[in-house]
């Protein structure tokens, strides 16, 4: 009798060290959707005078609209938004924003691939982003 309890505590051990294991790859290594943003050369130009590029992200970051999203996002959203603003916008006398796939007011829209003349840049979600966007979606009313 104790030998069996024994194998059948060693198994549960097992099973409960695999479910572990596969709950901590989910959360941290598997990603469940790639999203890309593609950012061509064509530009729109604003006619705002500007003296650097930082000036111009800057610029745009102060949109209400903008700001208050950017203010409750996570945090790995704020990274990659940083990232494609930085891309995006630039200062050649006046401020200029070039042509942006795959990202609207809307949010994040699918796309299969960047053309051979724009700059690919990915969000991988990942079990912890994931989580991140559940709540971040909750506190705004949006599920």
């Amino acid at each position: 009798m104790n030998k069996i309890l024994k194998i059948i505590g060693l198994v549960v051990l097992i099973l409960g060290l695999v479910i572990v294991g596969t709950l901590i790859y989910f959360y941290n290594f598997y990603v469940f959707k790639t999203f890309r943003i593609c950012i061509g050369e064509d530009f729109n130009d604003t006619m705002i005078p500007c003296t650097s590029d930082s000036f111009c992200v800057e610029l745009f970051k102060e949109n209400k609209e903008i700001k208050d999203n950017l203010e409750k996002a996570p945090e790995f959203i704020k990274e990659k938004l940083e990232e494609v603003l930085n891309a995006a916008i630039f200062c050649d006398k006046t401020c200029k924003i070039k042509n942006v796939r795959g990202f609207s007011r809307d949010g994040l829209q699918e796309i299969e691939s960047c053309n051979s003349d724009e700059k690919e840049i990915k969000f991988e979600i990942k079990g912890k982003e994931g989580i991140e966007i559940l709540k971040y979606l909750k506190e705004r009313g949006k599920i």
